[in-house]
């Protein structure tokens, strides 16, 4: 079985073999454009600060505040490129054609420089076991034009069915965005009930996360993490040269996890809502009690 999209166009192969040089070195420019974005942006709650999105042409931080501009980078995973641009005019780019991670950080960080955007990050690699600083990384160098195109061709597929798969809960639920430590796309939703507290811990400050609901598009390694939708690397890595993805991968693009359409014909159909339950007069005037607002 070859994966198919929503309109049946076969998926593009990315055997890991074949591009794991690549994909290694791929995943360290995330991680440099990654920390500058962990420096420089706000703080959101579940470090949804951090995350990469994907974009038109790649991968994009978004626009992030700087003083009274902004600036924001993306890796053009279409051209092969990084590109830069702030909000006081200034932009600059580079081609990353086997470009050496070092090289990557000392121009990407000079670039910035020369349009008035200051930033420091740490350059250890983190969560990679990997011995060598970013900074002084020329081991990584090999960045395939074809190879980062056919994972962008595939990413940009997994992000469509995230998103409308995220279109029918109506609960607190997090952007499809990337997470450049682990270098893969994400979406979970969160069942609105309190998280139970474990060893002392604290409970999750966003409440309790929907069981089943974490969908995670995984470009580094196996494992199951809730509904797993595409795995692109390891014994079971998809390509017609080899064992299609998880069985249920095809069946789950088309009908969703619990049977609902994800994509029909390139248009979602949209799962029918049930009306809540009625509430009593009674009990109502006990909530309202509750919170203070009935007047007595």
């Amino acid at each position: 079985m070859v994966p198919e999209d929503g309109s049946g166009a076969v998926l593009p192969s990315l055997p890991l073999d074949a591009w794991e040089d690549t994909k290694e070195t791929l995943h360290r420019y995330a991680q440099v454009v990654g920390k500058i974005r962990l420096s420089a942006a706000p703080f959101k709650n579940h470090w949804w600060h951090v995350t990469l999105y994907v974009g038109a042409r790649g991968l994009t931080m978004g626009p992030i505040p700087y003083g009274r501009t902004n600036f924001e980078l993306e890796l053009d995973l279409l051209n092969n490129r990084l590109e830069a641009r702030a909000g006081n005019g200034g932009s600059f780019g580079f081609a990353l054609d086997d470009l050496a991670v070092a090289d990557f950080y000392r121009k990407l960080m000079e670039g910035l420089a020369a349009i008035g955007v200051e930033v420091s990050i740490d350059p250890r690699p983190f969560d990679l076991d990997d011995e060598h600083p970013l900074d002084e990384n020329f081991l990584h160098h090999a960045c395939d034009r074809e190879y980062v195109r056919r994972y962008w061709q595939i990413l940009v597929w997994v992000d469509g069915v995230f998103q409308v798969f995220a279109g029918r809960f109506n609960g607190k639920q997090s952007p499809v965005h990337l997470f450049w430590h682990s270098f893969d796309l994400a979406l979970a939703r969160f069942s609105g009930g309190r998280a139970r507290t474990r060893r002392g811990r604290p409970r999750h400050p966003g409440g309790l996360l929907a069981r089943g609901h974490l969908l995670r598009f995984l470009a580094r390694r196996q494992g199951r993490a809730g509904t797993q939708l595409l795995l692109l690397h390891g014994p079971r890595a998809a390509g017609p040269d080899g064992p299609a993805v998880d069985a249920g991968v095809r069946a789950l693009a088309a009908r969703g996890r619990h049977g609902e359409p994800l994509l029909r014909g390139g248009a979602p159909e949209q799962r029918p809502r049930r009306d809540p339950p009625p509430v009593s007069p009674e009990r109502l005037r006990s909530r309202r009690q509750n919170r203070g607002l009935e007047h007595r």
